[in-house]
């Protein structure tokens, strides 16, 4: 199966346009590098992304754009989040919520005000791009100071600089080419700080153990999902309007403070099946992150069962083209005992290795 058949029903902001955001086309990164095989059958797949609305679900679902409430004649109809986080505190509709299924969510405040179980897996999958993707040093970006403006800001590279203080720009507007995604790791790898009004500028920056903090540019998109991904960290959200402010803050609170939460969960309740290698890399991340005992964090897959179970009797199971699809994914049926596996696997043999350790 070609990547773009595999991803056929994965959404995101400005799928098939000329322009891309980095953190959306992130989706295209992760089909290609990250996931292999088919995904669960559903309508719409999100992987990334502040796209937990009643507007994207009204719009993903089989529902009429001017319908206020929402009903579904196949399980096939409902949305899919993983990863991805809400837009703001207000809640979603409680009929388009029961179109929605939630595998994982951005952070905390998003499961908190979706009301998911505390066991919901939360971390932004770019926290895994590690694991899937060594930087390459870029020579224009070595030690420099760099801003990232939000994708919608049209101000000149000579204005943003000035503004920020920091020596260069770096623009998330990027081509629909996956090297773009790479060469934008690159940069802010390479920097010695990066100050962002991107929000996956400071996801990158986090989960590569770079200096960052975010920017205040004079307008502040979407408050709401800098809360949930500092809450992520356990940081507090503070934005800063310079370069200087932002390498004092994260010398006196963020370096002390930050905690890349716990990734495994996240990858147990994917809609695609992990490659094995990727999967490899989370866990011994997370085991030198969080010790052992990280292995023993609870993951709710009850969602995943749900979405699995209903598919499996509905009416329209017998539909060649569902039918079709959920023999692919009935193999994901499995995924919760083989993780089990795994772990048991994985609890031995860390105890093997701290006994001879010892």
């Amino acid at each position: 199966m070609t990547r773009k058949a595999a991803g056929a029903n994965v959404y995101y902001w400005k799928k098939g346009e000329f322009g891309q955001n980095f953190g959306d086309y992130l989706s295209e990164y992760f089909l290609a590098h990250l996931f292999y095989g088919p995904p669960l059958f559903y309508r719409r797949i999100h992987l990334v992304g502040s796209v937990i609305s009643d507007a994207y679900i009204k719009t993903g679902a089989n529902t009429s754009q001017s319908s206020t409430t929402a009903s579904y004649d196949s399980p096939a109809d409902k949305v899919i989040f993983w990863g991805c986080g809400l837009r703001s505190e207000d809640p979603l509709n409680s009929d388009f919520n029961r179109l929605a299924a939630f595998l994982g969510v951005r952070g905390p405040l998003t499961r908190t005000f979706l009301g998911l179980p505390d066991s919901t897996p939360t971390a932004d999958p770019a926290f895994l791009l590690p694991a899937i993707y060594r930087p390459k040093a870029s020579r224009a970006h070595i030690g420099r100071t760099l801003c990232i403006p939000h994708f919608h800001d049209r101000r000149t590279d000579a204005e943003l600089c000035e503004l920020s203080g920091c020596a260069l720009v770096v623009r998330s507007n990027i081509k629909p080419d996956l090297s773009a995604i790479e060469h934008i790791i690159d940069a802010i790898t390479s920097a010695d700080f990066t100050l962002t009004a991107s929000l996956h500028g400071a996801v990158v920056a986090a989960a590569y153990g770079k200096r960052f903090a975010v920017w205040d540019p004079g307008k502040i998109d979407v408050p709401f999902k800098w809360r949930d991904f500092s809450e992520s960290l356990s940081l507090p959200t503070i934005f800063t309007t310079n370069v200087e402010d932002g390498i004092e803050h994260y010398e006196t609170i963020v370096r002390s403070r930050i905690s890349i939460p716990p990734l495994w969960t996240l990858l147990a309740v994917a809609p695609f099946a992990v490659r094995p290698n990727i999967f490899a890399r989370v866990i011994q991340s997370d085991l030198e992150r969080h010790g052992k005992d990280i292995l023993e964090a609870p993951v709710s897959y009850d969602t995943m069962e749900q979405l699995l179970y209903e598919a499996a009797n509905s009416r329209f199971a017998d539909d060649p083209k569902i039918r079709a699809y959920f023999t692919r994914a009935r193999s994901l049926e499995s995924l919760p005992s083989a993780i089990d596996r795994r772990i048991r696997w994985l609890r031995s043999t860390v105890k093997t290795w701290l006994r001879v350790a010892r």
